[in-house]
């Protein structure tokens, strides 16, 4: 998998609102950023991934507009999950002041709060929708959680009382 199929390093410095100054190809090229991503997919289903690359490999006429939206989906939601993922260290890469007088530079404390929240809020709403437009377009989802089967046992006498 190459993050690049799914994402841009602009559109994911867009969900963050940094620079490549602050926030290098670089960086966003590391593996462990295509592994979350891919999980993320897996998690979604088992052939999305798979399924969007084939799908996204059609000529642009060719696709439906359930494929088209799909596509459009899994960009947006990739270019979330990563920039998600990245948020948690957005303190320590995007500076508040950058000075050329013996290189300081000022970060801030947590300045980002709302941009984070929103990035999650954004992430959740776009997961559904992928979901959704993954299922239009003939994809299967993965069941999350298991069936469980409960069984009541009448213990016949009130265990607290004897009666």
């Amino acid at each position: 998998m190459a993050l690049s199929n799914f994402t841009s390093a602009d559109d994911i410095r867009a969900c963050l609102g940094v620079s490549p100054k602050e926030l290098d190809n670089s960086v966003l090229l590391l593996d462990m950023y295509e592994t979350g991503l891919s999980e993320e997919l897996l998690e979604m289903g088992d052939t999305l991934e798979a399924d969007y690359l084939a799908i996204a490999a059609l000529p642009q006429g060719d696709l439906t507009a359930a494929q088209q939206r799909f596509v459009n989906l899994t960009k947006l939601f990739s270019a979330l999950s990563v920039s998600k993922t990245l948020a948690g260290s957005l303190s320590m890469f995007s500076p508040k002041k950058i000075t050329d007088g013996k290189a300081a530079v000022e970060r801030f404390v947590d300045a980002y709060a709302g941009m984070k929240e929103a990035l999650a809020i954004n992430y959740s709403t776009i997961r559904t929708k992928l979901i959704a437009a993954y299922v239009a377009t003939g994809g299967a989802v993965a069941v999350s959680g298991t069936a469980r089967n409960y069984t009541v046992v009448s213990a016949g006498a009130d265990p607290v009382t004897g009666t």
